[in-house]
């Protein structure tokens, strides 16, 4: 059994810890904490607030639509280092200076930049490097919602290169960086 931390800070902020065999069952237990989710054939919902419901086929569709989009969200793997030293950082909390930065760095490779309106982003931290997602708000019944429009990934090697990123969620999943010690071969 694998030990997380996940940090969210909307209206406050607030720390879960949970224990999964993997890094999507951690986040999985989070999205069915969170109350208002039902999970059925492998996919989450969630009320729109209009008498609807929001479908997810993925756990990081519904993190970047429900948490990633209007709050902090960090998930942090406590690993054995942890646990055996005396006294371990886990940092589980983005650094909005450095997520700021990395934004600021991916803006002059956009294609779909508008003039005048100011873009909304957000950062995953990948074992590559920092993964920046662009996005729109848009209604879809109703409810708002986003629509990712463009990501670019800035490897570490070569940063502040941005370079347009194609990846699926599974693959997002797969690259998560969860903790200083972790390897993408031991995350899923």
């Amino acid at each position: 059994m694998r030990h997380f931390v996940v940090f969210a800070a909307d209206a406050h902020p607030t720390v879960w810890l949970i224990k999964a065999e993997t890094l999507l069952a951690a986040v999985a237990n989070f999205i069915e904490d969170r109350g208002l989710n039902t999970f059925e054939d492998g996919k989450w919902s969630t009320p729109d607030g209009y008498g609807g419901e929001h479908i997810y086929e993925h756990p990081i569709e519904y993190l970047e639509q429900q948490e990633k989009c209007d709050t902090i969200w960090n998930i942090t793997e406590l690993t054995d280092a942890h646990w055996n030293s005396p006294l371990a950082e886990a940092m589980c909390a983005d650094n909005p200076w450095e997520i700021k930065s990395y934004i600021a760095d991916a803006l002059p490779a956009r294609q779909h930049a508008q003039p005048g309106k100011k873009p909304r982003a957000f950062v995953w931290y990948l074992q590559d490097g920092p993964l920046v997602t662009f996005y729109e708000r848009v209604r879809k019944k109703g409810a708002k919602r986003i629509q990712v429009t463009e990501r670019f990934l800035m490897p570490w090697k070569t940063y502040p290169q941005a370079f347009a990123w194609n990846g699926t969620y599974d693959d997002i999943a797969a690259q998560l960086k969860v903790g200083p010690y972790a390897h993408s071969a031991d995350l899923l």
